[in-house]
């Protein structure tokens, strides 16, 4: 069989396709629909494995006889084969679904064709309380869709939903129109392999609808790119591929992934998702920024999320990367705002629909994580657990206090992963300052570090300007701390005071202090606060004199 340059010679013979609801093995035979397993006849399984391979092209009934049969038969045998397939297909010609038939030229596949199973989001699985970003989410790949490029950053602190928000944005997409998706995850960018997420979303891509058209695209124009993902050419067309890709340079695997994804977009828009882009390889934020500022027209959206505080405290780029292309107008911003009361409400009431929550109740919930949707969702859930229940009115009420509830696993393993991220220091740091409450003075954590300090025996007398600086420097790094009113001192100075902006981040670090050193802080922030309200009572303040 004759093939064509870059076609399905060159690239990897699939294990399984999956179209129409189906799934074919070609080497086998075996087709599998609805759980129903069907082993096709070795010449009809080969006419499909045809027929998929060519992925909505026309395949004429030469090109078939001649791939199947050696040119050693007539139509006649091939319109059995395919009169079979429409059986096991569950189709009939007048109502075709898989394979359409042009007359007296040949047949085509008429369904999407995979050659990976794809997750499915849910669509009705939505995010609570984002209906005004799924909006403009889907206002973004509307303008995709008619040739403006776009790129979105979705940002939000750890636990904010970003994940949920994208999932179910491509839930919503994934009931609607034909494109082509291609995922992928940034991991630690020190020392990660270049281009990951990327590598990773042209895979899929390639093994999504159209895959044959798109492997061709990138034997086509990204040489470079194809040589990076193994199991798509075939080990004999290798060395065939490295005379076509040229030395590689950042330039060229910038403008090769550019030139492929402009070709890409004339086939079906493209959706690309590349998310945890603060944790991305610097190669990767290259590649955003140039794809981003590209000045041709493609039906392309690439939708990035990241955290604000990913990459503080560490030589990245994305900061950079985000301001610039806001600068130039060249992207569009979407931060997650902390969830309000009436998405916890809604949260409360979806879990125990029986009952009403109370205002207080919310209040308490939002109290405790700040609205971070993660943490909220954790603590309904273990609130849930614990005894979460209607009273007699309808109303519900916790078995335990809302600031009693044991930290949930799900935000424990967020709040530890944030913490693991901090140096010893700041992470001593804080330790004490959650030992003084979720809002704290200056004063208090010098009181609190003096005592951990002697704890240890050394002798050390911490200045309250430098854990002041340390303080603020933390507030703006981390997003664990926020600076709130300073409160006014005896001698007419002001103290500077900080919050937690989760509770139960502050809960989580709380527990990291223990045993002698535990008791000895908690004594001289307590001694602290009382030798303060003792001077209160007994000195009368200036605006009394």
């Amino acid at each position: 069989m004759a093939a064509r340059p870059g076609g399905s010679i060159s690239f990897a013979a699939p294990t399984s396709y999956y179209f129409g609801g189906h799934r074919f093995e070609p080497s086998t035979g075996l087709l599998v629909s609805g759980g129903v397993e069907q082993r096709l006849r070795p010449k009809t399984a080969a006419v499909l494995a045809m027929l998929l391979a060519r992925d909505g092209e026309l395949v004429t009934k030469a090109d078939l006889v001649d791939g199947v049969w050696d040119g050693s038969t007539g139509d006649e045998s091939l319109a059995v084969c395919v009169a079979e397939l429409r059986r096991a297909l569950g189709e009939h010609p007048q109502d075709a679904r898989c394979i359409a038939t042009l007359h007296r030229r040949g047949y085509r596949i008429i369904t999407p064709v995979a050659t990976a199973p794809h997750h499915l989001d849910d669509p009705s699985m939505q995010p609570v309380g984002r209906e005004r970003e799924l909006a403009e989410l889907a206002e973004w790949w509307a303008r995709a869709c008619t040739g403006t490029r776009v790129f979105g950053f979705v940002a939000g602190e750890a636990g904010s939903g970003k994940s949920a928000l994208v999932h179910g944005f491509l839930g919503r997409l994934r009931a609607g129109a034909h494109f082509a998706l291609g995922e992928g995850r940034c991991v630690d960018g020190v020392g990660g392999e270049p281009y990951l997420p990327f590598l990773d979303a042209f895979a899929a891509v390639c093994h999504g609808p159209n895959g044959a058209r798109f492997r061709e695209i990138l034997w086509e124009t990204a040489p470079n790119w194809l040589l990076l993902l193994p199991g798509l050419v075939r080990s004999d067309a290798v060395a065939e591929l490295r005379l076509r890709a040229a030395e590689p340079s950042p330039a060229r695997m910038l403008r090769e992934a550019a030139d492929a994804l402009d070709a890409m977009s004339a086939v079906a828009p493209v959706l690309l998702v590349v998310e945890d882009v603060h944790a991305g390889d610097p190669a990767s934020l290259e590649l955003l920024a140039h794809l981003a500022q590209r000045p041709t027209s493609a039906r392309l959206l690439v939708l990035a999320s990241y955290r604000p505080d990913g990459e503080r405290g560490r030589v990245h780029r994305l900061g950079e990367v985000v301001g610039a292309l806001s600068a130039l107008r060249r992207c569009e911003l979407l931060e997650l705002a902390p969830l309000d009361a009436a998405a916890v409400a809604l949260l409360l009431a979806a879990r125990v629909p029986a009952g009403v929550p109370s205002t207080g109740l919310v209040d308490e919930v939002l109290a405790r994580t700040e609205g971070n949707a993660l943490f909220v969702t954790a603590l309904i859930d273990r609130l849930v657990a614990d005894g979460l229940m209607p009273d007699g009115a309808g109303v519900l009420h916790t078995a335990v206090p809302v600031d009693r509830v044991e930290i949930p696993v799900e935000a424990r393993r967020v709040i530890a992963g944030t913490v693991a991220r901090l140096d010893p220091a700041d992470r001593e740091l804080l330790t004490i300052a959650a030992a003084a409450g979720i809002e704290f003075g200056v004063d208090e954590v010098v009181a609190g570090l003096a005592a951990f300090a002697n704890g240890s025996r050394v002798e050390v007398v911490p200045d309250p300007d430098a854990v002041a600086r340390e303080l603020m420097r933390l507030a703006e790094q981390t997003g664990l701390l926020a600076e709130v009113e300073p409160t006014a001192q005896r001698d007419g100075s002001l103290g500077m005071r900080f919050r937690f902006t989760h509770g139960l981040e502050r809960d989580a670090l709380h527990e990291g202090l223990r045993g002698a050193r535990r008791v000895a802080v908690h004594r001289a922030i307590g001694d602290l606060l009382e030798a303060a309200a003792v001077q209160r009572l007994r000195v009368p303040s200036r605006s009394s004199t």
